[in-house]
């Protein structure tokens, strides 16, 4: 299951269940106009900030990582010289 854009002659485009067209889905198409102020409205209400802490969270430890091989692989060039 999943969205898929489909247009028309007119000027609009729709989102509409990927499973619509094989006769799965009975829900209909929804314009992207609609989608995009729901989801607008979706992000102002969810606490968007816990998502970014939890994302920069990962995002530090990824770096302390890479800093730590980065220390290693100097040590190593300083213990070559």
């Amino acid at each position: 299951m999943g969205l898929q854009l489909r247009t028309e002659d007119s000027a609009y485009t729709y989102l509409q269940c990927y499973s619509t067209n094989k006769g799965k889905c009975g829900n209909g198409s929804i314009r992207i106009e609609q989608t995009e102020a729901f989801f607008k409205e979706i992000l102002t209400n969810v606490e968007s900030m816990s998502l970014i802490l939890g994302k920069s969270a990962e995002i530090r430890k990824s770096l302390e990582v890479a800093e730590g091989h980065f220390r290693v692989v100097a040590d190593k060039q300083q213990q070559g010289h």
